[in-house]
């Protein structure tokens, strides 16, 4: 969580604070690095709001980084049931196989997403967002 709090400082948005939230971030691009941070929070009347931010910098040497446009939004009902669901019968995914050998850069355009599932009296719970179906990281990106 430590990469969501960095980013939205440095863009001046605030970290949410919930005893639920679930958070996504992203970095990664092909002529463009693009690093995100999407953050949906349970409030007390079980609906889930949500706050997404980030910014871009093209593979130019010392190319400033392009605020990228902050989206807020509420999980729309249907959503917020299914990721109260998916969440409940949430488990850690099983520990990928070690590399019999260095795999070497990344390809070009390489991009990755991470979830992280923060809920009360259980441990915080980080995965890759193509963990099992990606259900989870799917149902909590922004509306288009």
């Amino acid at each position: 969580m430590a990469e969501h709090a960095a980013l939205r400082a440095a863009l001046g948005e605030p970290m949410p604070q919930s005893g639920t939230m679930v958070l996504l971030y992203g970095k990664g691009g092909h002529l463009a690095t693009r690093e995100y941070s999407i953050v949906v929070v349970r409030g007390a009347d079980g609906i889930w709001h949500g706050t997404g931010v980030g910014h871009s910098q093209i593979w130019v040497q010392d190319a400033p980084y392009t605020p990228l446009e902050r989206m807020e939004w509420i999980l729309d009902p249907a959503d917020g049931q299914a990721l109260d669901a998916a969440l409940a019968h949430s488990c850690p995914p099983p520990a990928p196989a070690a590399p019999s050998s260095d795999p070497g850069p990344p390809p070009r355009g390489f991009g990755f997403e991470r979830v992280d599932v923060v809920m009360p009296g259980r441990p915080t719970l980080t995965f890759s967002s193509s963990a099992g179906d990606g259900a989870i990281a799917n149902l909590i990106r922004p509306p288009e």
